[in-house]
């Protein structure tokens, strides 16, 4: 597998799924379990906050209560 600055392509690949994902679910106002995501994608809870956290840089909102993660995208979103 070819490696991109210390990843495999897969990997980032991989990253850019999840990330698609957690935008789409923004755009729709939809919630989600975050340990449903873990599986899903088979990733750690970690691995999601890092992927909420680069989105949250980018104008998207994740608001957990009671273990329900409810996704919004704010203005100024890529």
């Amino acid at each position: 597998m070819k490696k991109i600055m210390g990843k495999t392509k897969d990997s980032r690949e991989n990253i850019a799924i999840r990330l698609v994902r957690f935008m789409q679910l923004a755009f729709l106002g939809e919630s989600f379990r975050k340990k449903d995501l873990e599986n899903e994608f088979g990733v750690g809870d970690r691995t999601i906050q890092r992927d909420l956290k680069a989105l949250r840089a980018h104008g998207f909102e994740f608001e957990t209560k009671n273990g329900i993660t409810h996704a919004t995208a704010l203005g100024g979103a890529f």
